[in-house]
């Protein structure tokens, strides 16, 4: 049931950090920066499906005897182009090593930080994680279940004392979200109470405004006022008001949303549709509501009320 394997440190994404201070000389000074470092054997990079950009993956060792570096460090260390990086020497704790190949950028965090440079190694006595690519499910869904059965079985037979413990990568990812999930879930049902009260106020508002109209109402369709006129006569007052809230809410949500954007390094901008559209649903709930008595109040014999007069 496993289709690839590969040892090593934690997974592209997590929320274990190792760094170090590394150093470059380019020729004209020495360039010294933090650096996150990752260990990983000749077959992490094809499970995780990371592309080399150039140069060559690192080769089996036990100990950091090479680097492939990401494209960050590559332009930070002075190099616009990946291959320009390769056969290159990097200073850590006096010791030289050699640039072997450039990874494509990848975020190692959340799109809450920028992505910083991140070197790799293929040391083994670093090396405390196995990393598995299991196999597509089959059609009855239990073969995944099945697989890492099999595999805790013959830890447990390597490691008695040992805990068996395994983390999909897709939960590690969602894991640095946890926070804006919540807020979603929080903001889902704050909205859907706040439209529900809306929509109970208006048609309420609606009921009273029809309710003391009623005789011009019926003076109108005697004569000749259509169900559609009484409708948009009725209807008209609301749905300006409608408008007037969305025009005054309007710059206070672009501003909320902006500055919440703000925390993130890599985001997406605020188009003018996403609140065109928010626009023409706040005035199609308030027609819908509207509608439910206007057009009842439309509809009825004028004889009702007009033979008190």
């Amino acid at each position: 049931g496993i289709e690839k394997v590969s040892l090593g440190g934690s997974a592209p994404a997590s929320r274990n950090t190792s760094s170090t201070s590394m150093k470059f000389d380019n020729g004209k000074s020495i360039l010294e920066t933090m650096v996150e470092v990752k260990f990983a054997d000749t077959g992490y990079f094809n499970l995780y499906g990371m592309k080399l950009l150039a140069g060559r993956n690192v080769e089996a060792s036990d100990t950091t005897k090479e680097y492939v570096i990401n494209e960050t460090f590559a332009r930070m260390i002075g190099f616009q182009h990946p291959r320009e990086a390769v056969g290159k020497f990097i200073v850590v704790d006096k010791r030289k090593i050699l640039i072997v190949g450039v990874v494509r950028d990848f975020h190692s965090k959340s799109t809450h930080e920028a992505i910083k440079p991140l070197t790799y190694s293929a040391a083994d006595n670093r090396s405390y994680t196995l990393h598995m690519a299991l196999k597509p499910k089959t059609a009855d869904g239990d073969s995944w279940k099945t697989t890492l059965a099999m595999v805790e079985k013959s830890y447990k037979e390597l490691y008695p004392e040992d805990d068996f413990k395994y983390e999909f990568f897709d939960d590690s990812i969602a894991a640095f979200y946890k926070s804006e999930q919540d807020i979603t879930r929080l903001l889902k049902w704050a909205s859907g109470l706040c439209i529900l009260i809306s929509c109970l106020g208006l048609l309420g508002l609606a009921i009273y405004i029809t309710n003391t109209r009623t005789k011009e109402i019926g003076v109108r369709k005697v004569l000749g006022a259509s169900v559609m006129q009484i409708v948009s006569l009725l209807s008209r007052d609301f749905i300006a008001l409608v408008m007037i809230a969305f025009v005054i809410v309007l710059p206070i949500a672009w501003l909320v949303m902006h500055n919440w954007l703000q925390d993130f390094q890599y985001r997406t901008s605020l188009s003018w549709w996403i609140f065109a559209v928010t626009g023409i649903g706040m005035i199609l709930i308030a027609m819908i509501i509207l509608s439910v008595r206007t057009i009842r109040s439309a509809m009825e014999n004028p004889v009702r009320s007009l033979r008190s007069e």
